[in-house]
């Protein structure tokens, strides 16, 4: 059995889509809800239009798109499941909702150009500004909600089951890239002007989708030609919810072990990815494009690693691949905390870089392949995102808490991080289901 390269990588164009919204978005969104409080301008010299919010409240904004995907995900990813058009299942979702998010996203930062001088940090001398902000932070959001599930349902259904943490490391090296490019190249740009990264993603998801939707359509549209009675019954929504668990228990309690892991390690991540921007301007004293070049340190760490991962996955297992990338992520984080130093950050940058590759590129697949079978894997897909968006719900809330009690020191994210990692790592143990199932799906051509 054979892996389809070219549409394996026409399939990663989704996460080339997601990794360009999500690293600027994670770099410059917290820099602009914290820019103007007394306490961060004092720890940077970068002046920065913003509203002035402390870091707890800034991790409350940060999880108002999570809440927004806990509530959709699912659904889409069944209403994708069940839709049935001439361009196929999935393919009217990521039409849809390509305009929506690049248009909202590119107005994000001129609403910031609002923030009158006299009132900087202010969102009762700011109210117009930061109610815009929101609005085209919560358009947005929800669009991106309408692609992920249904982009990443993509995999399954044109990727046999045991070929899918090979193609999932593909797609996930594409992601890596396409992050690269945006914090080492677009956004430098935001030192020059701060919507300028925004504008060039916006021109560059229209060029992607577009990419994509001429390379896949015939791929699939292929079941659109099928005779009615060969298409299987797709359940109902309320039939997803209720046969999602209708599992042997031995399955039933392994991928809720696995669910629990993959939500307590996404807070662990999600506080790393949040307020590490912040970490570097109010610690390390660097401006914000700075900052998002050292984080592409992990990132091309990530992007070097992505494709290795779902081999190592293919070869030694997901679980075990898994394991490995807690430990080795756990370890340089840990020792940050204790010997706090540029060196020692850099390394840590390109340890967990790699790391998570291990844990990402597996995880998808295990959760995908703990299903019974593929018909819901619209809906499988969906609960993946569903459980990294819930952990990301609380993640930026607890972290800014901490953050804050501990005298605003961003240091506190490397603490949530290891200990998260950790917990999560005692119950990857005791998961025993999610390595790739047995098929008889002919191979690609």
């Amino acid at each position: 059995m054979k892996l389809n390269w070219k549409q394996t990588a026409l399939i990663g164009l989704g996460m080339v889509f997601i990794s360009l919204v999500w690293t600027p978005y994670n770099l410059f969104i917290p820099l602009f809800l914290q820019s103007g409080d007394p306490i961060f301008d004092a720890l940077h010299k970068v002046s920065i239009p913003g509203f002035g919010l402390n870091a707890k409240f800034t991790g409350l904004v940060m999880t108002l798109d999570n809440v927004a995907a806990v509530l959709i995900v699912p659904l889409i990813g069944v209403w994708s499941d069940n839709t049935h058009t001439r361009l196929g299942r999935r393919l009217p979702f990521l039409l849809f909702s390509t305009p929506v998010v690049a248009v909202t996203f590119s107005l994000i930062p001129f609403t910031t150009l609002m923030i009158r001088p006299a009132f900087q940090g202010s969102i009762s001398g700011n109210m117009g500004a930061f109610v815009l902000f929101i609005a085209a932070v919560g358009v947005m959001l929800v669009g991106m909600q309408f692609f992920r599930a249904p982009s990443r349902a993509l995999l399954p259904d044109l990727t046999p089951s045991p070929l899918r943490s090979k193609a999932n490391g593909i797609i996930s090296f594409m992601g890596g890239t396409a992050s690269v490019i945006a914090s080492l190249w677009i956004a430098q740009s935001f030192d020059v002007q701060p919507w300028l990264p925004f504008v060039i993603v916006a021109v560059l998801l229209c060029v992607v989708t577009f990419a994509l939707y001429f390379g896949l359509r015939r791929s699939v549209t292929e079941t659109h030609d099928l005779p009615v009675e060969a298409e299987p019954k797709q359940p109902s929504i309320r039939e997803m919810f209720a046969n999602t668990f209708d599992l042997p228990k031995p399955h039933r309690s392994s991928l809720i072990k696995l669910l629990v892991a993959v939500f307590i390690f996404s807070i662990g991540y999600n506080a790393f990815e949040t307020f590490y921007s912040s970490y570097a301007v109010a610690k390390l004293g660097v401006t914000a494009g700075q900052a998002a070049r050292q984080f592409a340190i992990a990132l091309i760490a990530f992007l070097v690693f992505a494709i290795p991962a779902g081999f190592i996955g293919e070869r030694f297992g997901r679980r075990r691949s898994i394991l490995a990338g807690l430990c080795i992520f756990t370890v340089p984080v840990l020792i940050v905390v204790l010997v706090p130093g540029l060196v020692i950050n850099e390394i840590m940058l390109a340890a967990g870089g790699l790391a998570w590759a291990l844990i990402e590129v597996n995880t998808l697949p295990m959760i995908l392949d703990s299903a019974p079978d593929d018909s819901r894997s619209g809906f499988f897909a969906g609960l993946f995102y569903l459980t990294n968006q819930g952990a990301a719900i609380v993640s930026p809330i607890i972290t800014g808490t901490i953050i804050d009690w501990m005298g605003r020191d961003y240091q506190a994210l490397f603490i949530v991080t290891s200990t998260t990692f950790v917990i999560a790592l005692i119950i990857m143990v005791f998961v025993r289901r999610g390595e790739a199932r047995l098929t008889k799906t002919a191979p690609a051509k």
